[in-house]
């Protein structure tokens, strides 16, 4: 995550905003939309979903599923 953050201008706004959750079992998906500008002023918008697995009222596992290259367009590559 630090690495993430490192990439965003710290002066605008980040969000997050948690849309829908299901669970069963140990596994809750959770999906959420996150916004923030990039140090490169393009805005960043994202749709995701993590995949947690709770055990004994503890996350153990997340896997994280989103667009990685609106990512790198928006965050990381040069104008």
């Amino acid at each position: 995550m630090a690495t993430a953050f490192a990439h965003l201008d710290p002066d605008q706004e980040i969000g997050i905003k948690v849309t829908n959750v299901f669970g069963e079992g140990e596994q809750v998906l959770v999906k959420w939309d996150s916004w923030a500008t990039g140090r490169t002023g393009r805005p960043y918008r994202e749709k995701n979903i993590g995949v947690f697995v709770v055990r004994d009222g503890r996350i153990t596992a997340m896997r994280e599923y989103a667009d990685t290259q609106h990512w790198e367009r928006a965050l990381v590559t040069p104008t």
